[in-house]
């Protein structure tokens, strides 16, 4: 029920932010008894994008590993955990080639795992470098910045 009105309270936020484009970004504009103008509905997608963040994830939450029932394609064509996309759009539209990642759905530390050229590049963005473990996993990986609640 949560997610549904969640749900809903995005598209009508995107729907009155797409109103106020439409009818002229300059000017105050009046939408039902509500006046809006361009920083309403900058504030109003603003929001939306939020509501919608917050619910990839809880879906990702309550998802179990290698169910891979929460991905989402990212820009350039793979997927990856719904609220990971985000992230891992800016990353490689920043020239850092990303090769793996987990939001770690709740359970466990999540992870971006890059190439090894891009490490220094991840350390410079301000990421904090995962240790490898006992076994030799986690090379190159480092702690995602998307926030959890």
């Amino acid at each position: 029920m949560l997610n549904k009105i969640l749900i809903e309270s995005a598209e009508i936020l995107e729907d009155m932010a797409d109103v106020a484009d439409i009818r002229g970004r300059a000017s105050e504009k009046r939408i039902g008894a509500v006046y809006i103008d361009a920083e309403h509905g900058d504030r109003m997608r603003h929001l939306s994008n939020s509501l919608r963040q917050i619910l990839k994830e809880i879906w990702c939450k309550n998802i179990e590993f290698g169910s891979y029932d929460c991905y989402e394609s990212t820009e350039y064509g793979f997927d990856v955990d719904s609220c990971l996309v985000g992230e891992i759009n800016r990353l490689n539209a920043d020239g850092i080639k990303t090769i793996g990642c987990c939001c770690g759905h709740g359970k466990q530390q999540g992870y971006i795992q890059v190439a090894p050229d891009f490490v220094d590049k991840m350390f410079e963005l301000g990421y904090e470098q995962l240790s490898v473990d006992a076994n030799g996993n986690g090379q190159w990986c480092f702690k995602p910045q998307t926030r959890w609640w």
